[in-house]
């Protein structure tokens, strides 16, 4: 036979044999191919987040709630003022401790004047006794009388140089503390030592006849203080151009003399309401929510107006009542099962078995 027939029949016969295996192993093959197909259908697993009638609620049931450190706790009644929201600045009191010194010093100078006017008053008395029985010449009580009448001059200008610089500190830091000074007050004297804060508060949408007794402020760390009304302010703020109020607060960490502070003025008659915990707040798109337990294992959240903050917290007075049950530790855990991405059919963890 042709040696190139002999090879083109051996070429025939291993193609032939090679399309036999595969026709013999295809349906064994196509078996994993198959079992991933079928595992790709869309996989309706349970979920725990549905709305129900406009809402979203999540639903966690009870060992979970316990195993992720969710804690429910009932909101608490309380009564406060409507709060006008106002501005203000730490005030830099260097200025006003210079005057201190000036004042101080011009006393001490006031205390030593009286000091030699008291001694020539007494030896222009005893020289004058002692003139009416002849024993002294009039030049001698004259020159007395001169000694004694220059040192009530003196007298006369310290006081009147004293009561200048009282009225220069009246005028630029108000009656309060320049009675403070006078007095030697221990609130001025806090003042000096930075234990205390000067604060001046303006509102910029209403004007006050006459501030309340007591604000809040709110510190760099977002931390609210207690602030006391110590008078009107003299003199306008820079930046919103009214006079507003002086306040004392407790020097805290994080403020500075100068820095622009918030403040919460109370007015107006009490509302009652609830306070509501800052760790029960969560924040999503620029507004404020709680999650409210409706039963045992479902948790509704729901908006709060945050426009009254309180310490550790922000009073509520429209919409809520005492003892509705909220999540106050674990919020965040509930509003990342909201919004988490959904397992999709094929990844991992989207329900893939093994035969």
């Amino acid at each position: 036979m042709n040696p190139n027939r002999k090879l083109l029949s051996f070429v025939i016969v291993v193609l032939m044999g090679i399309s036999a295996f595969l026709i013999w192993i295809y349906p064994t093959a196509d078996k994993p191919l198959a079992k991933r197909r079928q595992h790709e259908r869309p996989v309706n697993a349970p979920s725990c987040i549905s709305i129900e009638n406009g809402k979203v609620t999540v639903a966690v049931d009870a060992a979970s709630r316990i195993k992720s450190g969710i804690v429910v706790a009932p909101l608490k009644v309380d009564s406060r003022h409507e709060e006008l929201k106002a501005y203000g600045r730490v005030i830099e009191v260097s200025g006003l401790a210079n005057l201190y010194n000036s004042y101080v010093a011009q006393k001490a100078m006031m205390k030593k004047t009286e000091a030699h006017f008291n001694a020539s008053y007494r030896e222009y008395e005893r020289l004058r006794a002692l003139h009416k029985n002849g024993n002294i010449s009039d030049k001698a009580l004259e020159s007395a009388e001169t000694a004694w009448l220059s040192n009530k001059a003196d007298v006369e200008a310290a006081n009147g140089t004293l009561h200048i610089i009282e009225t220069i500190i009246a005028q630029q830091w108000g009656p309060v503390i320049a009675k403070w000074i006078v007095e030697d007050s221990p609130s001025f004297n806090h003042l000096l030592q930075q234990q205390d804060l000067l604060v001046q508060i303006t509102s910029f949408d209403k004007h006050l006849e006459h501030a309340p007794g007591t604000a809040l402020i709110q510190a760099s760390d977002g931390n609210l203080l207690p602030a006391s009304l110590v008078s009107s302010a003299p003199h306008a703020n820079p930046l919103t151009q009214r006079a507003g109020f002086f306040y004392i607060i407790p020097a805290r960490a994080g403020l500075f003399p100068g820095m622009n502070i918030t403040a919460w003025l109370p007015i107006g008659p009490k509302r009652q309401g609830v306070i509501v915990p800052d760790s029960a707040v969560v924040w999503w798109q620029g507004r404020a929510w709680v999650y409210v337990q409706n039963d045992d294992t479902h948790f509704v959240r729901r908006e709060i107006v945050v426009d009254t903050p309180v310490p550790n917290g922000w009073f509520v007075a429209n919409g809520w009542h005492g003892g509705e049950r909220v999540v106050v530790k674990g919020a965040a855990l509930l509003f990342s099962e909201e919004f988490q991405p959904k397992p999709q059919p094929g990844n991992p963890g989207g329900g893939d078995d093994d035969d």
